[in-house]
């Protein structure tokens, strides 16, 4: 039988008589496939999550012997949790019980949930279990799940999963920002326990392309005499196999990522018991036909079915490609024009020479960067009274304990320095690399199909084929951790030993050096002026110094879906970071100190460390995070100033963060 509910409240009398039909010694399935989401982003509903469900529920009711299905689409949380809980007493000391889900899947801190029609998660709480609760109040807990499941005695326990998709839950975290709740993607493993099998569409943390495993599954479930596990198992090869061939096809193509098909393996975790591993889904004795050049094997109605479903998830990818190809996103207008670079190659700010590294004059690198000098002094860092009062208007979204750690205070850098005129390039990064002929795991992500670069032995170079997505080198180098940071400057200094004057080295800025090098000399929000925030993402004078969430559009289509930002200065949908020096410079000629990317600094995070007339601070001797500044292009006009402060764990590697090198006596120490 096949039944969709949408209200339950109002039919109870046809949910229990629906449910109640199957017998303790019947096969009993519960399948639920959600494509609308209605706290998601258009982009992030699906399309072939409640077709999957529809197909695994006629496949299951037209086995030998035939499982008793309900079937649910779009359903909502309170209506899965009510069905989910009568199906359990169904599924009492029964056969079999199976439970299907397609849709969209998230991994929080170790644990699973599946997403429902009206699931919303409104802000993030660094408290974990706190957040674990809310999620479990507006998702369905994986977890909870499986063990209700464990309880209801039946021989043989099986959980399909078909939802390792890219993680679409977006919510305001403690800072004011908006963040993914949870891993970006795939779902983490479950320990099964005994008597069941819990299968994934992709092993844990990869992606799973649309319609593939549920259209191999529901196939294989028809072979006759096949076991659980060889039906699991014969559809893990041939989905590796399908898969490999698509992700290798779009490769050469050339597709942009976002559309290319990838590579996936299922995964079975599985604690069977000797019922477990003698059910069959279908009666009878697996066919062995001898194919033989006058006869030929002949095609079963449901494996041409098949084919024709995998054949037309190709032609929607094609039709997708085509689409993006004719009609790409508009170039998004910088306003106003007059402040806007239009070369993309920033004119050289120095001379080509390279010479000594004189106090008081710029200079350029071994790799050819320029950087900068900073004059030594006083300044006073942090935001003030009325700066923080002015974040705080229902325009600029900001909070009050946002700025707590922006107390100002006075600060003495008693020797000058330099910086770099831009933050450090994909090219610039790669110079380090290949010099080296190494790259230690935790410098950079090369398994994010995101990340810039790509390995090959002891080579390293852009990733081809990306088309505008990393089609310049000239952009901020990212997807690298405090720690690749740190070797790069570690390096620049060998490189540069000969020039680099007494009791100076490269390395990451201080806090202090780095907020001093941003203000230039100025006392506002940024070097430009304090800002007039219309909007949540609208600060007019920004657009002339930085890419931040209001005007970072890419004219190519790649990049981030900036969907969740409010009041944007200009209608940018897919952003990402840009080449540097596009902008204009502060007055000591640094570009992009605000925006573009965030930038890492050498201190451990301290939220009251900075106190009045500290001289030539270095941060705390110790701490679990470490400090980024400046603000990125996908971050709200509030963030982006010289004062604002954030830190993370050091390992962590972001599309939004990069850095920039200093040159100081602070580094030496």
């Amino acid at each position: 039988m096949n039944a969709t509910f949408h209200r339950f409240a109002a039919i109870p009398a046809l949910l229990f008589a629906t449910l109640s039909a199957a017998s303790a010694a019947d096969r009993v399935a519960l399948v639920i496939g959600v494509n609308r989401y209605e706290h998601l982003a258009a982009n992030a509903q699906l399309r072939v999550a409640v077709s999957d469900a529809e197909l695994m529920a006629e496949s299951l009711e037209s086995l030998d012997p035939p499982f008793s299905v309900t079937l649910l689409t779009d359903v909502s949380q309170d209506e899965a949790e009510e069905t989910y809980e009568i199906f359990l007493k169904q599924a009492a000391e029964a056969e079999c019980a199976l439970v299907y889900f397609a849709g969209h899947g998230i991994e929080y801190n170790g644990s699973n949930y599946l997403l429902v029609k009206d699931t919303a998660i409104s802000e993030i709480s660094a408290d974990v279990e706190l957040m674990k609760r809310r999620l479990g109040r507006e998702a369905l807990s994986l977890q909870a799940m499986v063990d209700s499941l464990d309880l209801t005695g039946a021989a043989v326990k099986l959980v399909v999963l078909d939802c390792c998709r890219d993680n679409p839950l977006v919510a305001e975290t403690p800072t004011g920002n908006r963040s993914v709740v949870g891993g970006r993607s795939g779902l983490a493993q479950v320990a099964a326990p005994s008597g069941t099998l819990i299968s994934y569409s992709a092993d844990a943390g990869q992606k799973a392309n649309d319609g593939l495993f549920t259209a191999v599954l529901a196939k294989n479930l028809k072979v006759p005499g096949l076991t659980a596990v060889q039906v699991f198992a014969t559809t893990r090869e041939e989905v590796r196999e399908t898969s490999t061939e698509w992700a290798a096809e779009d490769q050469k193509k050339g597709l942009d990522p976002d559309f290319r098909r990838v590579r996936h393996e299922p995964a079975e975790y599985t604690k069977l018991n000797l019922a477990g591993t003698n059910f069959t889904f279908s009666r009878g004795v697996p066919a062995k036909v001898v194919a033989t050049e006058d006869t030929p094997p002949a095609p079963d109605a449901g494996s041409m079915a098949d084919k024709a479903r995998i054949a037309e998830l190709e032609k929607r990818l094609a039709e997708v490609e085509a689409m993006k190809k004719a009609e790409p996103v508009p170039s998004v207008p910088s306003t106003p024009i007059s402040m806007v670079k239009t070369d993309p190659a920033p004119a050289p700010a120095f001379p080509a020479t390279r010479g000594g590294i004189v106090s008081g004059r710029p200079f350029r690198s071994a790799v050819a960067t320029d950087y900068v000098w900073v004059e030594p002094g006083e300044f006073t860092m942090g935001s003030s009274a009325a700066e923080q009062a002015a974040l705080c208007t229902p325009e600029a979204g900001g909070k009050a304990e946002l700025y707590k750690d922006e107390t100002a205070h006075s600060v003495t850098i008693s020797q000058g320095y330099w910086v770099g005129a831009h933050e450090v390039t994909i090219r610039d990064y790669l110079r380090f690399l290949n010099a080296v002929g190494k790259c230690d795991a935790e410098w950079v992500d090369f398994e994010n199909e995101l990340s810039p670069l790509v390995k090959s032995g002891s080579s390293f170079s852009m990733k081809a084929g990306e088309g505008a997505t990393w089609g310049d080198e000239a952009l901020p180098m990212v997807y690298v951790s405090w720690h690749g940071a740190a070797a790069y400057c570690e390096w620049l200094s060998g490189e540069e030993k000969s020039r680099l004057p007494a009791g100076y080295r490269f390395g990451l800025p201080t806090e202090a050096e780095w907020e001093m090098a941003a203000r230039a000399g100025t006392k506002t929000m940024t070097y430009a002026g304090d800002l007039k925030i219309l909007g949540l993402n609208n600060a007019p004078l920004l657009d002339g110094i930085a890419w931040y969430g209001g005007n970072s559009g890419l004219a190519h289509g790649s990049g981030y879906d900036l969907y969740f930002l409010k009041n944007k200065q200009n209608t940018n949908q897919s952003a990402g970071t840009h080449s540097v020096g596009l902008k204009l410079p502060n007055e000591i000629g640094a570009y992009d100190m605000i925006g573009n990317v965030f930038e890492w600094c050498s201190d451990y995070y301290g939220e009251d460390y900075y106190e009045d007339g500290q001289d030539n601070p270095t941060g705390p001797s110790e701490g679990t995070f470490r400090v980024f500044r400046g603000g990125s292009w996908s971050n709200d006009a509030q963030v982006c100033r010289a004062a604002n402060r954030s830190g993370v764990t050091p390992g962590l590697r972001f599309r939004f963060l990069g850095f920039r090198p200093a040159l100081s006596s602070l580094q030496a120490r």
